[in-house]
C-alpha cells in the first residue's frame, strides 16, 4: 500500500512539473541540438533523480529544472568527449591506413590470367551488370540486400535478380 502511495506521489509531482520539463528540454534542444523525444525520455530519468534528491532550501520546480538541465548537459558533455576520443584515435592511426585511388593501383592485366575477366566473359549481361555494381560500388551498395534493393529499385524483377546472383555464384565456384 505504501509503495502505491509513493508511486502516486511521484506521478502527481511529475504532472505538476511536466510542462516545465518540456520547456527545459526544448530550450536545451535549441541550444545544443538532439532529438526532442530522446531528450525528454532522459529528462524524465533526471526528474526522478531530482525528486529523490530534493533539497527543500529551493522551490521544487527550480530544483527539478536545475537537475534536468544539469543531467542533460552532463550527457552532452560525455557524448562530446566520446566523439573527441574517437577522433583522436582516428588521427593517431589514420596514417597507417592510407588508401590510394583505384587508378593508382590499376595496371594492365593479361586477360588470360585475370580470373575476373574470365568470369565476366562466361556470364550473361545481367550478371555482368551485377558484378560491375559490386566492384565499383556506386552509392551505398555494400551488402547483398542493398544490392538487391538497388536492382529492384531500377526495375529488375525478383526472378531476374535471383537468376543473376545464382549465375555469378555458379561462375565463381565452377
Amino acid at each position: 500500500m505504501e509503495s502505491t502511495l509513493k508511486k502516486d506521489t511521484v506521478a502527481e509531482a511529475f504532472l505538476d512539473v511536466e510542462l516545465l520539463i518540456h520547456s527545459t528540454v526544448n530550450a536545451f534542444q535549441e541550444m545544443y541540438g538532439g532529438n526532442t523525444d530522446d531528450l525528454f525520455g532522459e529528462a524524465t530519468l533526471h526528474f526522478l533523480k531530482a525528486y529523490t534528491s530534493y533539497n527543500p532550501k529551493y522551490s521544487f520546480s527550480t530544483w527539478v529544472r536545475f537537475k534536468v538541465w544539469k543531467g542533460l548537459l552532463e550527457s552532452k558533455i560525455n557524448e562530446c568527449r566520446r566523439i573527441a576520443s574517437i577522433r583522436r584515435r582516428y588521427d593517431q592511426f589514420k596514417d597507417r591506413f592510407k588508401y590510394r585511388s583505384k587508378e593508382a593501383h590499376m595496371e594492365p592485366v593479361d586477360p588470360s590470367t585475370n580470373p575476373i575477366q574470365n568470369i565476366l566473359e562466361a556470364i550473361s549481361s545481367d550478371a555482368k551488370t551485377v558484378v560491375r555494381l559490386v566492384l565499383t560500388t556506386p552509392m551505398n551498395i555494400k551488402t547483398k540486400k542493398s544490392l538487391w534493393n538497388y536492382l529492384n529499385g531500377i526495375g529488375w524483377s525478383a526472378n531476374r535478380i535471383a537468376a543473376s546472383f545464382t549465375e555469378i555464384t555458379n561462375a565463381l565456384y565452377s
